[in-house]
């Protein structure tokens, strides 16, 4: 087995390196004689790497992320997809050659099989508008979408102190001579200045803000930089990944540093290297850099792969679900949701502290927000609002766990909002806003699809009780009569409240589809907390239904019906899923696409979907989701996969005893802080 030893706690943390090199990693002294030494790029603290290298005389490997690595942004939590591994310097240092830069130098050429993957890729980057981070909006900005007949620049940002920069041979004077050289090369044309993702996110400095003349305009959303590419015609860069991602796309780029794509032939460059003797074309320089130089793992089958399955992966892309914040206060919260809650925020948060009231907050900084369960606190979060601070609310997801939240099951699934929530019936929520508005890419739909697909052969829902064997009732029994299901809900559930419309409750529901439907045959599923014995319960009239169904699974209640009825519960949402006529007497929020039959009506819902784009708005769009087993953000799919697992382990819900309980909430606890 190959052996690295690295004197960095970050590289040390980075659990997917060794699947990244094939080999053990050990930290601080070697356990074997044959050993390379890791460190990461050029930062500062690699000199330590440099010298333990010199002095035992083991060759050095420098590490950097690759240049699709990540469906998201690292800071919000996204595992890293690619890594550069290279034994010679590293791609963006032009003081000395690197191992991309000699695979550069020597290249003679693509043979046939190379240059159709090569386009394929390239393809697929411009088809999916693909980037190192995939975070940003797909939004269009109005600034670039205004109808115009002059030619466009873009002048590109920096985060400041970015090591590239120096490496390129470049300083801060170079942005100021980019800026000046992009105005008085382009007297007639429209110019745009693009700022770094990370300081749109507030994590670091740009080199441009504060010296940009009236006549350029800049664009600090964070836009996928496809989509901004796409709306130019030239770039200016000193060293930005965006230049390379420019020439992809078929754009001009000028240089104000070194980069690795310059000296090649294919730039305009204001400073030479002269080790780069070799002309390249578009898909050699592709070829060498994302086929040849980069590593790329699969999260989750952990093992390596190639880029095409990387890009895959990058197409099931989601868009940033909230914005980062510098500050969340995290109002009233239960010991048991302490357990879990840090394991979401810390991602979009640089700083979160709990709270019991809102009183003793001073009036709100930028960046700072108040968040809430439900619709909890309602007098503490209107104070929060009065004084400045944006109410985040926080709800279970519709994937939520193997068992009950009451019985101490972790939730899988979140969704956190900067709106309304998504059970409000007669507010926007930003899953109401995505069904409305939002455009779903071919691979989104197809992703969903597939999605579907799974849910209903692997009979996942939101807690995933009750016996999946349970034989029910045969139809034979009961003749021609339809069936029809009708679902329950905890009373005083705040989904009743906000959506219910006519909240009359279990039995109310029961007695006006009796009154409907006198010839059918009803069945009655109680909500699994009001069975549990964790909530309060509701007395139903047995003479309102024919059958209740207590301990089988929704899933088998759905087999066994021909339509289903409810308020607003999520089972509707997961009988839709599994093919079911659907009866809505509430405003949930997959009523009035044009998929149920609606006792109300909404009017901004007047776009009827398929149930493939309220799969993907629902289940890949909105939610967030976070796998227990990895300590890791993760997708609806592999959370899936881990449900079934644990479903397939027969993983017990039996409620545990009050001391139990409390050494559980303990054991989580711990874990959250030292997450």
């Amino acid at each position: 087995m190959k052996r690295y030893l690295t004197l960095s706690k970050g590289i040390r943390n980075f659990k997917a390196l060794e699947t990244f090199l094939g080999g053990r990693v050990d930290y601080g002294w070697p356990k074997s004689l044959r050993f390379k030494v890791l460190t990461w790029g050029r930062k500062i603290e690699a000199d330590r790497g440099e010298q333990l290298s010199r002095i035992t005389g083991r060759g050095l490997i420098r590490l950097e992320d690759g240049f699709f690595a990540y469906q998201l942004h690292p800071s919000l939590g996204s595992p890293r997809l690619s890594l550069i591994a290279d034994p010679v310097g590293i791609y963006y240092d032009a003081s000395r050659p690197s191992q991309l830069e000699d695979l550069l130098n020597q290249s003679a050429g693509l043979n046939r099989e190379q240059l159709a993957r090569t386009k394929g890729i390239l393809a697929t980057i411009k088809e999916e508008a693909l980037s190192k981070y995939n975070h940003q909006s797909l939004c269009r900005d109005q600034d670039l979408d205004q109808a115009h007949d002059r030619k466009r620049i873009l002048i590109v940002d920096q985060t400041f102190g970015d090591r590239s920069v120096y490496y390129s041979g470049a300083s801060a004077q170079d942005f100021k001579a980019m800026v000046a050289a992009a105005v008085r090369e382009n007297p007639e044309a429209q110019i745009f200045a693009k700022i770094h993702p990370d300081v749109k996110l507030g994590t670091k400095k740009g080199y441009l803000k504060d010296f940009l003349p009236d006549n350029v305009t800049l664009i600090d959303r964070d836009l996928n930089p496809v989509y901004l590419l796409g709306q130019v015609d030239h770039v200016y860069t000193v060293s930005s990944q965006v230049g390379f991602e420019a020439l992809l796309l078929g754009k001009s780029v000028t240089c104000f540093g070194v980069p690795f794509y310059a000296g090649w032939g294919l730039t305009d460059d204001r400073r030479t290297c002269e080790r780069r003797k070799n002309k390249l074309s578009i898909e050699q320089l592709a070829y060498h850099t994302l086929v040849d130089y980069c590593l790329y793992v699969d999260p989750v089958k952990d093992c390596l792969c190639e880029i095409e399955d990387t890009l895959d992966l990058l197409k099931q892309k989601e868009p940033m679900k909230i914005r980062h914040y510098d500050k969340i206060y995290a109002l009233g919260l239960s010991f048991w949701k302490r357990c879990f809650m840090p394991f979401y925020l810390r991602p979009h948060v640089k700083k979160l502290r709990f709270i019991r009231q809102v009183k003793s907050l001073s009036r709100a900084t930028s960046g700072a927000a108040v968040l809430v369960w439900g619709y909890q606190h309602e007098k503490d979060v209107a104070l929060a609002r009065s004084k400045g601070y944006q109410i985040l609310r926080i709800e279970d997801g519709f994937i939520r766990s193997v068992g009950l939240g009451t019985d101490l099951k972790r939730p899988s699934s979140l969704v956190i909002e900067e709106q309304e929530l998504y059970y409000h019936g007669s507010k926007e929520s930003r899953l109401e806003s995505i069904l409305a508005r939002q455009t779903f890419s071919p691979s989104i739909l197809q992703r969903a699809e597939k999605l579907i697909e799974t849910i209903k052969q692997s009979k996942v829902t939101k807690y995933n009780v009750g016996a999946q064997d349970d034989v029910l009732f045969t139809r034979g029994e009961h003749d021609s009569r339809t069936v029809r299901l009708v679902v329950g809900q905890v009373p005083g559930d705040a989904s009743l409240k906000l959506g219910g419309v006519d909240c009359f409750g279990d039995a109310g529901l029961l007695r006006f589809v009796r009154d409907q439907f006198p010839d059918s045959f009803i069945v009655y599923k109680p909500h699994p907390d009001t069975i549990s014995g964790n909530r309060s319960k509701a007395s139903v009239p047995e003479n309102l239904y024919d059958v209740m169904l207590v301990n089988q699974s929704i899933i088998k209640c759905f087999a066994a019906c021909d339509a289903v009825h409810v308020l607003t519960s999520l089972a509707g949402f997961e009988a839709l899923i599994h093919g079911k006529q659907v009866f809505t007497y509430g405003m949930p929020f997959y009523a009035g696409w044009g998929l149920t039959i609606d006792r109300h009506q909404r009017k901004e819902r007047s776009r009827d979907l398929s149930l493939a784009e309220l799969v993907a708005g629902t289940l890949i769009f909105y939610p967030h989701y976070f796998s227990w087993s990895k300590r890791a953000v993760s997708s609806v799919e592999s959370i899936i996969d881990e449900i079934r697992t644990d479903m397939e382990k027969n993983v017990t819900q039996n409620q545990k005893s009050g001391i139990n309980r409390w050494w559980t909430k303990l054991r989580y606890f711990k874990e959250a802080l030292l997450y």
